[in-house]
């Protein structure tokens, strides 16, 4: 599984992680910390699972207001098929 951040169109992380379980096909607990300035901030996450690297296969786009000491979580709905905030 490959996972793009990007901050204000500016990429913070591009990491492949590891899915969990026997076969290496369960899903994938993924925990980075980013620190933002307070205020408000264009926040894109994108997920490919797939072996096509020509597109991703979820994405979650939002401009988000950030306040120090909060923090913001991008989950997944797996019977939804979708990123989502938390």
């Amino acid at each position: 599984m490959y996972v793009e951040l990007h901050v204000d169109d500016e990429k913070k992380l591009g990491r492949y992680y590891k899915a969990g379980g026997w076969e290496k096909d369960g899903p994938a607990f993924i925990y980075e910390k980013f620190r933002l300035s307070p205020g408000m901030h264009r926040v894109e996450v994108k997920v490919r699972d797939s072996k096509d690297t020509g597109r991703f296969d979820y994405t979650f786009a939002e401009t988000l207001h950030f306040e120090a000491g909060y923090l913001k979580i991008v989950d997944f709905d797996e019977i939804r098929g979708h990123l989502f905030l938390r």
